[in-house]
């Protein structure tokens, strides 16, 4: 009675492979246009959200970013004390990254270099860094 039992659940297991492999391009078919639909979605004419204002703006110390302790300025006030000349961007990238694209009249000190070349930034007013 036990082969008659084990035989009867290979059939039925053999049954739902052959089940599973009939509906295997359709199910492989359905994925892809779900997984395409939920990509394109968010690029459809009028239904991206919008982006934040400033993205840049930080009111305080935030946890997830290093240094929290360091002061951080506002997009806006960063410019107007760059306008004013009171201060001086140095982008701390790798030279490479500074030439790719960097702030106009940015200095450009790597990181690595920084202690080295403290020197250069001595009489340049407040300094603001940036990395991205």
């Amino acid at each position: 009675m036990a082969t008659g039992a084990g035989s009867a659940r290979r059939q039925s297991r053999a049954a739902a492979e052959d089940q599973y492999e009939r509906f295997r391009p359709a199910i492989v078919i359905l994925l892809l246009a779900t997984s395409l639909a939920a990509f394109a979605l968010p690029f459809r004419a009028g239904t991206r959200p919008a982006p934040p204002e400033d993205r840049s703006r930080v009111d305080g110390p935030r946890p997830a970013l290093p240094y929290p302790e360091a002061a951080r300025l506002d997009l806006a006030a960063a410019h107007a004390r760059f306008a004013a000349k009171a201060a001086v961007f140095v982008d701390v990238r790798e030279r490479a990254e500074y030439e790719t694209d960097h702030i106009p009249g940015a200095i450009s000190i790597p990181v690595a270099e920084v202690e080295a070349r403290q020197r250069e930034l001595a009489s340049a007013g407040e300094i603001l860094t940036y990395c991205t």
